[in-house]
């Protein structure tokens, strides 16, 4: 399908930026539109760039992210043998911004209806609302992760900027939100309405202190994720100045990445998003450096994915029966036998008899393991039991 329309190709400067390298690094590696479009339908990943700042309400300038990101990206050693991705360039502008949002959201749903992994980067947080609308025409359940010091969920009845489109997202008709999750939330920053709101929807939201106390609880999460945003604020200033809000804490960069290491090893992944990042209040382009990084470490996670989600034999996995003594009595786990990752069941409520047999299996952790070894009911599990009543 010729979606070329769509895209601004990069400037005979930007790609003189971007190609000067050594042989093996990903600007060499990389399929990048300069006037030629790319063969995308032969690639396993497509980067496209949003040079719109329109939605932010702090200092313009994220419109600039795309070509300071590239400058770094490219730069990079590619992060496996074999590397097939396409940078399709930027997508052009419209007058209204929500047109802006539809056309991100088009071209979104064909490269992830194809099969593609697709990396948006550059802009304000908004465009979030554009990569999640992508997902309607697929007409399934999606699950969200925004990775974020803050919930951005302000009435979106007064406009959609970078801090109502969540709220824009969880109201959006015709909605297939079957979950969202917040990783890395700040609790100065979030009113407990909104930390209310989440769990009356049986969404999750992990502060950032929990994280730091362990960063592999953001993997299971992450498992299971369709879409991820990257709010590059979420990372502490000193990290990473040259965002819009930052903060003195958040997460280390080495953090950072490895949370995008996370998401990319996610057989589920299909988009993800990295904003915020404003070249203007930079200092000496450290913040694009780690993003182009953080993309980096999506990339070695992607190319590194297993596909250890257990099958309808169960031959793959380690199957673990917990008793219990409450009204629940056993949750079954599964262990995969070739990587270190865990999963649930959760039955279906029995509220019809075509229910009484039915599973959701849940990504989880040997830590929600341990727990029910000792008679506790993982949070994740009720989350995934009251959401399927």
């Amino acid at each position: 399908m010729d979606i070329s329309y769509f895209f601004n190709p990069l400037t005979d400067e930007h790609l003189q930026m971007i190609r000067d390298f050594k042989p093996g690094c990903l600007g060499n590696l990389t399929q990048i539109n300069g006037g030629l479009f790319p063969d995308w339908e032969h690639c396993d990943l497509v980067i496209l760039g949003c040079d719109e700042d329109r939605g932010s309400t702090g200092m313009k300038g994220t419109a600039l992210a795309p070509a300071s990101i590239r400058r770094y990206l490219y730069k990079l050693v590619i992060p496996s043998g074999q590397v097939k991705i396409a940078d399709l360039g930027n997508l052009k502008k419209k007058d209204k911004l929500f047109d802006y949002y539809e056309a991100l959201a088009h071209v979104t749903g064909i490269l992830v209806e194809a099969g593609k992994t697709v990396i948006i980067i550059g802009g304000s947080n908004d465009i979030a609302l554009g990569q999640y609308m992508g997902y309607e025409k697929m007409k399934r359940d999606v699950s969200y992760v925004s990775v974020d010091s803050r919930l951005d969920m302000d009435n979106s009845d007064f406009g959609t900027n970078n801090t109502t489109h969540n709220h824009k997202i969880f109201l959006h008709s015709p909605n297939y939100l079957y979950h969202f999750a917040n990783l890395g939330y700040q609790t100065y920053f979030v009113p407990e309405s909104d930390r209310r709101t989440l769990r009356s929807l049986h969404f999750e939201a992990v502060r950032l202190g929990e994280l730091k106390e362990d960063i592999t609880h953001a993997e299971p999460i992450l498992r299971d994720a369709d879409l991820v945003s990257f709010d590059v604020s979420c990372v502490r200033h000193s990290d990473a100045p040259g965002t819009n809000m930052p903060s003195p804490p958040g997460f280390f960069a080495e953090e950072a990445c490895r949370i995008a290491r996370y998401a990319g090893i996610s057989n589920k992944v299909s988009s993800v998003s990295f904003t915020e990042v404003n070249p203007i209040k930079d200092l000496n382009e450290q913040t694009s450096h780690l993003t182009a990084m953080m993309i980096w470490y999506f990339l070695e996670g992607y190319y590194n994915r297993k596909q250890d989600f257990p099958n309808d034999d169960y031959s793959n996995v380690t199957r673990h029966r917990v008793p219990l003594k409450g009204s629940i009595s056993e949750i079954v786990f599964y262990s995969s036998n070739t990587s270190e990752r865990w999963w649930m069941e959760v039955p279906y409520p029995h509220t019809s008899e075509a229910n009484v047999h039915k599973r959701q299996i849940v990504a989880c952790s040997e830590r929600d393991f341990h727990l029910a070894a000792e008679d506790e009911i993982p949070e994740r599990w009720w989350l995934t039991f009251y959401k399927l009543k």
